[in-house]
Parts: structure tokens; sequence; C-alpha cells
């Protein structure tokens, strides 16, 4: 089934391999999008509500607002660039601090729950 829509639970990967923090992504069908948004869970912590910026049935691009820096424990800004083949996600993201500069980078990937 190739759709952004369902739950997917995966990684963020550091640049250098070195820093791993899971997620889950919650994409609710169509219809119910207006009601039911999408939403991301990092490192199992609360799910923070995001913006898909572009959907289609193979690829997303997401923005949340107020996610927790792993490192310094800051909000920060969270971008999630992907794609989807069947019940695999590959991507890139990238987190930007409160002035915009950018904290952490690297590839995602992340499978169908």
């Amino acid at each position: 089934m190739d759709t952004i829509t369902g739950c997917w639970e995966g990684a963020l990967i550091s640049d250098h391999g070195a820093i791993t923090t899971a997620f889950a992504l919650t994409q609710p069908p169509h219809e119910l999008s207006p009601v039911v948004g999408t939403t991301l869970a990092l490192a199992g912590g609360a799910s923070i509500p995001a913006r898909l910026l572009d959907g289609t049935a193979r690829a997303l691009v997401a923005l949340v607002d107020s996610a927790r820096d792993p490192e310094s424990g800051r909000f920060a800004q969270l971008l999630l660039d992907a794609r989807i083949g069947g019940d695999r996600m590959v991507g890139h993201w990238t987190r930007r601090d409160a002035v915009g500069h950018v904290t952490g980078q690297g590839p995602l990937t992340a499978s169908r729950r």
C-alpha cells in the first residue's frame, strides 16, 4: 500500500550516525484530516501536532513547531521530508532552534505499524 496514511514508527538518525531518536508519526485518512490532524511523538513522548505542508500518496513534508531538542531540552522546529514505498518510509529531517539555526539533521527511516 503506497500511501502516507497510517501509523509509522522509525528513527531520526544524526548525519554522523552517532545519535538516533525514535519517533512515531500518525497521518489520518484525508477525510479525517480537518478533525484529526497529523501527530508526531519523539522517543516515546507525548504526541505533538504537526502541520502537513505537502502530502501526496507517496510523499510528505511535515513541520512540528514545538518539538523538544533531545540534546538541549529546548523547544525547536522539526521538518520531515519523506517518501513512501510500500510499508517503508525514507527521507531527511532538519531541526532548527528558535532563531532558525540548524541544530541537527540527517536521514530518517520508518515502517508502517
